[in-house]
């Protein structure tokens, strides 16, 4: 691989001025999208396959990565699992003497889980279909989702 990369996690807000107020607010509302995107050295055509309007699947992508701590001297493991279609894809351009390889984007994300080594559960984990929000082993979408019925 030559890149990984998630894409900003981050809140969506709406701003909020009550009548005759002198100063506004803003409100979080929900979550932005997941985006992920990745490359690798080389051509492969079982990934290029994956791509394109005739192949309407998710499939599940499992990204392993190692992130060193300079303090205790180890390296960490990180692991992603995304189940997403493969939405996005561009050739590197070729230069002689060079690699080249290929940059993919994962759309259509329907379930997202980030581990770290040590952890007995997730640290982030979300899924489309449930409803489910969890950050550090705690549902913090469960008691929107109760109130509307989702997930019982």
């Amino acid at each position: 691989m030559k890149n990984i990369k998630l894409e900003k996690m981050a809140e969506t807000y709406v701003d909020h001025k009550s009548g005759g107020g002198p100063v506004g607010v803003e409100f979080g509302v929900g979550m932005e999208k997941f985006g992920f995107s990745f490359g690798y050295f080389g051509l492969d055509p079982e990934m290029m396959v994956q791509f394109g309007l005739g192949t309407q699947s998710r499939r599940i992508y499992t990204i392993y990565n190692g992130i060193r701590d300079l303090q205790a001297d180890k390296i960490i493991q990180r692991k992603m699992i995304i189940e997403a279609r493969l939405g996005g894809l561009e050739e590197d351009q070729f230069s002689r003497g060079e690699a080249h390889g290929a940059n993919y984007t994962l759309n259509e994300i329907m379930h997202f889980e980030m581990w770290w080594e040590g952890r007995a559960k997730p640290l982030f984990e979300w899924d489309f279909f449930s409803g489910g929000w969890v950050v550090g082993g705690s549902d913090q979408a469960a008691a929107m989702n109760a109130a509307l019925g989702i997930g019982i």
